[in-house]
């Protein structure tokens, strides 16, 4: 039982960590962009989508606090997309490489099961 267990414990699908550390790395990427571009910057953005007049206390001028909850904002955000599009690609199936077979034939993939079919001159000679 305790073999199971420690074989099962070292056995990392990457499959499954590929969303979640793409997601992370995006999120930081993009938390890393916003708090590193210029008061200036962040301040005009805020003003020109009007983020000022649905909450008066984001009017310019942008404190340390303001700039890090847009700084995680953006992080989420990046991290969310990527995380749901990396999901679906991986359950998708990119990515993956499966084998083929000598035949050429994927080897998922059953063989056909061929069936006898009568030609129309078969079906008139009555053979």
């Amino acid at each position: 039982m305790a073999e199971f267990a420690l074989r099962t414990l070292q056995r990392v699908n990457l499959n499954r960590l590929v969303p979640i550390v793409g997601a992370i790395a995006g999120g930081v990427i993009a938390a890393a962009g916003v708090m590193l571009s210029s008061g200036d910057a962040l301040e005009a953005l805020v003003s020109d989508t009007g983020i000022a007049a649905l909450i008066p206390m984001a009017a310019p001028p942008l404190g340390a606090t303001a700039r890090a909850i847009l700084a995680l904002g953006a992080g989420a955000l990046v991290a969310a997309i990527l995380w749901s599009l990396s999901v679906s690609a991986v359950r998708a199936g990119w990515g993956v490489r499966r084998s083929t077979s000598a035949r050429g034939r994927r080897a998922d993939n059953p063989p056909r099961r061929r069936t006898s079919r009568r030609t129309a001159a078969q079906a008139d000679v009555g053979s």
